[in-house]
């Protein structure tokens, strides 16, 4: 299957679904989409993310970089880290040893007893609570991160939507935030 857009906003809303058979240029029918479509929608996501279906059909290239490579350098010298949307804890675990202070959130409750499983016996902190609204959402929807100003030296966020602002005020000054490409 192949993926193109076809509408004016760049492609960000309009998804192209095209059959992987040579030459036959037809659209795969409504019927097929519906078909994925369930399986989706019978998948047991509740057990951890429940994406097992997708072994052997999506396959993405690797980065050449790891993401404790990337991240922890910048705990070095740190005493308050937090990490953003932590899911289970284990990527939050390859980045030991951590800060004195390390606080984890997690907002969906299915991971939330995984993620208390795999950080607490280590000294981290979890918190549950919202994160941020999207990325582009124009106005906030949620309440702020339940941290005071300044209380962290660095954030780690692997793929979890921030509040640039909200993260200025949880960073102590010119402290760093991480996301998974290693942009500020």
């Amino acid at each position: 299957m192949t993926r193109s857009s076809g509408s004016d906003d760049g492609g960000r809303n309009a998804l192209t679904v095209r059959s992987a058979a040579p030459d036959d240029g037809a659209m795969t029918t409504r019927t097929h989409f519906d078909s994925l479509l369930g399986e989706g929608l019978t998948v047991d996501v509740e057990a951890q993310w429940g994406a097992g279906f997708l072994d052997g059909r999506y396959l993405p290239g690797r980065p050449s970089w790891t993401w404790p490579e990337l991240a922890r350098p910048f705990l070095h010298g740190a005493d308050r880290l937090l990490d953003m949307g932590t899911g289970d804890g284990a990527w939050l675990r390859a980045l030991e040893p951590w800060p004195a202070c390390t606080i984890a959130y997690e907002e969906w409750w299915p991971t939330v007893p995984a993620a208390v499983a795999t950080l607490r016996p280590h000294g981290a902190h979890l918190v549950v609570c919202l994160g941020a609204d999207d990325n582009p959402a124009s106005e906030r929807t949620r309440p702020r991160l339940p941290f005071a100003p300044a209380s962290f030296d660095v954030i780690t966020n692997r793929h979890e939507s921030f509040d640039a602002h909200e993260m200025r005020r949880l960073l102590e000054p010119r402290r760093p935030l991480r996301d998974a490409t290693g942009q500020r």
